[in-house]
């Protein structure tokens, strides 16, 4: 099994190279929940085994299922390449994954939001996640879509990102925000279209990199029970609060009815450029811009 986690791993896809920590911790976990057993072992019981001991554990039903997803997709693959019969496959697909509560939606008050952007203005190197902030509130994508982003997905001329929606597995362009469009052209000026857009100071962000450093800056803010994710809610909420329509807020989340969306989106033929007004209305708290002139360390 060991083997056979670190093949899967290495044949994901480049664009989700921001996972390679999350990666590691859960190949972790399941080696120390289920060992090491041949991979012929890889059936129903196996993994309702993993399922009740993480229940065991405690852990969440979200935490769970992605190790359950993994485990299966792991179990496909191993199918593609016939070293493992079809019959397998077959048995680790009767375990389902449990179900979730997705019912938060926690978004930021007005003086939270103004307290977290001025926890960015003390140091110069935290720039480069306030710069993720205002994308995230003014875009509403995910986390792992903002630091998959590359340079070629972002037209500074007609004013559009296209993403690479993680949930989905489709394109969708989203409008920007003239406040991360000040931040857009500054981090792609100069850069190969494959380059990343959004980097630390040790390179491209990885999504456990971005959460620790976020909660930290929550923490210099005073907000509690505030999660990257959120920041999604947060721009939903803005947009809704500032007269956009429920379809203009789903095609800028780039909701799928798939996902299991109870109510009536019609957005399918929502031109993009028509979500550009309601984007704009999202209120980003200004900062001084001359200060990162002053404290930023020679080249």
């Amino acid at each position: 099994l060991c083997d056979a986690l670190e093949e899967y791993f290495a044949a994901l896809p480049r664009q989700d190279a921001h996972l390679v920590k999350p990666r590691d911790s859960l190949r972790r976990v399941i080696l120390e929940t289920l060992g090491d057993p041949p991979i012929s072992t890889l059936s129903a019981d196996l993994l309702r085994q993993w399922v009740s001991k993480r229940q065991g554990a405690g852990k969440s039903a979200s935490t769970i299922n992605k190790g359950l997803i993994t485990l299966q997709a792991m179990t496909a693959r191993l199918v593609e390449l016939d070293e493992l019969p079809p019959e397998a496959l077959t048995s680790v697909r009767k375990v389902k994954k449990l179900p979730e509560r997705n019912d938060r939606v926690r978004a930021l008050t007005d003086d939270e939001r103004s307290r977290l952007m001025a926890a960015f203005e003390d140091l110069s190197r935290r720039e480069p996640l306030r710069d993720l902030v205002v994308a995230a509130m003014t875009t509403g994508a995910r986390l792992g879509e903002l630091v998959s982003l590359r340079v070629g997905d972002v037209d500074l001329k007609k004013g559009m990102i296209t993403f690479r929606r993680t949930k989905t597995a489709i394109l969708s362009t989203v409008p920007i925000h003239p406040a991360l469009a000040e931040i857009l052209a500054r981090l792609c000026a100069d850069k190969e279209p494959d380059a990343h857009v959004f980097t630390s100071t040790r390179g491209p962000w990885t999504t456990w990199g971005v959460a620790s450093s976020f909660k930290k800056a929550c923490d210099r803010a005073g907000i509690e029970d505030f999660h990257f994710h959120d920041l999604r809610h947060d721009a939903a909420t803005q947009m809704l609060n500032t007269g956009a329509s429920l379809t203009e807020v789903a095609a800028m989340l780039g909701h799928s009815t798939k996902t299991g969306l109870k109510m009536t989106l019609r957005y399918a033929h929502l031109q993009p450029s028509t979500l550009a007004a309601p984007i704009s209305r999202i209120q980003v708290p200004s900062h001084n811009t001359s200060h990162y002139a002053k404290t930023r360390e020679p080249k």
